[in-house]
């Protein structure tokens, strides 16, 4: 049996392996962007996600970006649909992945008292669950491809409510705060390898987001109006920037960058009665 850990045998062997990239959340918003600005450093890339219609679409659309292009069409809350995919990789691309993009997730606005508990149990799963089970299944495959040029890594969508409280979208923002606070520890423990982890941390973006979460801020829509609030093309093309030069960390935009520099220097319950109030307007 062949350590996947010994570096002399990666080195004669990697460059025949047939690599691909998992865009996790690709039928829409960031994960959609990503999916379409990450072809000048891969050749293969697979699409997953829940809505086969739009995964169809999204994959003719990207033909000629790539030399391959799959979609697979999955619940990421189903254990089993992990499995499958793990499966589908491995055994029917006969691929290794070299590229995991975390990007799947959904918020709720709401008391956590009156939110349907179920739902935030999924949405536990899928934001934290599931992106764990991910980056442990492919992480052998990743060690495969650590000496080629472009390394192999993870790049996670984490959010600016990773790092403070969020009164009224408490649950999201928990599992948000265990995006960051893992992928800073596995950037740590797989350096040494030559392995990249992002954590990546978008603020309001123009996507389908809101929607989902239930929220009715008549601010956030102004400005997605106006311009101001950047769409999903400008937060995928900058998290791939990150990426690529092996960034640690990259928070969206200035004005997050201060707050969240602001929020280590103030207690925790000013930003919470902040967040707090910005969310209510959700409601």
């Amino acid at each position: 049996m062949v350590n996947v850990m010994d570096k002399n045998f990666h080195e004669k062997n990697n460059q025949s392996l047939k690599s691909i990239t998992i865009i996790t959340g690709a039928t829409s918003g960031i994960g959609e962007a990503l999916a379409y600005n990450f072809y000048p450093y891969t050749k293969r890339i697979l699409l997953v996600g829940r809505r086969k219609d739009r995964l169809q679409k999204i994959t003719q659309s990207l033909q000629g970006k790539y030399e391959e292009v799959y979609y697979y069409e999955a619940d990421l809350v189903d254990k089993k649909a992990l499995i499958a995919l793990k499966k589908y990789v491995h055994k029917e691309l006969s691929c290794t992945v070299q590229h995991l993009f975390n990007n799947a997730g959904f918020g709720l606005v709401g008391d956590f008292k009156n939110l349907n508990l179920n739902q935030q149990k999924d949405m536990v799963t899928l934001n934290v669950m599931s992106l764990m089970e991910l980056t442990h299944m492919f992480m052998e495959d990743l060690y495969k491809h650590r000496t080629i040029a472009l390394p192999a890594g993870i790049l996670n969508i984490s959010s600016v409510a990773s790092f403070v409280p969020g009164p009224k979208m408490a649950v999201y923002f928990a599992t948000k705060a265990f995006v960051t606070s893992f992928s800073e520890a596995l950037r740590q423990e797989v350096l040494d390898a030559g392995i990249t982890v992002c954590n990546y941390c978008p603020g309001p973006v123009r996507t389908e987001f809101l929607q989902v979460t239930g929220a009715k801020d008549e601010s956030v829509v102004k400005q997605e109006n106006d311009g101001s609030i950047p769409d999903a093309t400008q937060t995928a093309n900058d998290a791939i920037q990150a990426y690529i030069k092996k960034k640690r960390q990259r928070i969206q935009g200035i004005k997050h960058r201060v707050l969240i520099f602001m929020s280590g220097l103030l207690p925790s319950s000013v930003f919470a009665s902040i967040v707090k109030n910005i969310n209510n307007k959700r409601l």
